[in-house]
């Protein structure tokens, strides 16, 4: 369902999954009190393939769903890469930058849709520990191996 959603534009699949783990996202907001949703940023070159930001979609389900605030484009990535291709080396060298810092001493739920290495989370959450104060959670639909 997470490939249909992400690589054949059938986006309502999305809000289906987030529907799904409604309950799990509304315990984790009031375990984790959570004041922000950050989407780990997508390649513009894949937003332009895809037609759609996918994590901005996720973003904006989750904020339906639990009444938290999400923000875009606190991080970008350093440069453009084929990530489905690369290996987990070339992913460490396209680091994220912080744009703002409205996230600063906040609760920071850090979503991505599928994570394979981890490497794209832990980048972001690196970024936004080395210029702010934030408590950090991730979230993920899935892990691939």
């Amino acid at each position: 369902m997470i490939t249909k959603s992400k690589y054949h534009k059938e986006t309502a699949h999305y809000r289906h999954v987030m529907k799904y783990f409604k309950k799990q996202l509304l315990a984790l907001s009031k375990q984790e009190q959570i004041e922000l949703i950050v989407p780990v940023p997508t390649q513009r070159t894949h937003i332009s393939n895809r037609g759609y930001d996918h994590s901005l979609l996720m973003a904006q389900c989750i904020s339906k769903i639990t009444g938290i605030p999400y923000i875009q484009d606190v991080l970008l990535p350093g440069r453009d890469f084929q990530q489905v291709s690369a290996i987990r080396n070339e992913r460490l060298k396209a680091p994220f930058y912080i744009t703002t810092k409205e996230v600063m001493a906040k609760s920071i739920l850090l979503i991505d849709d599928v994570a394979s290495t981890f490497a794209s989370m832990n980048a972001c959450a690196y970024a936004i520990k080395q210029n702010t104060d934030a408590k950090i959670t991730a979230f993920t639909l899935a892990k691939q191996h």
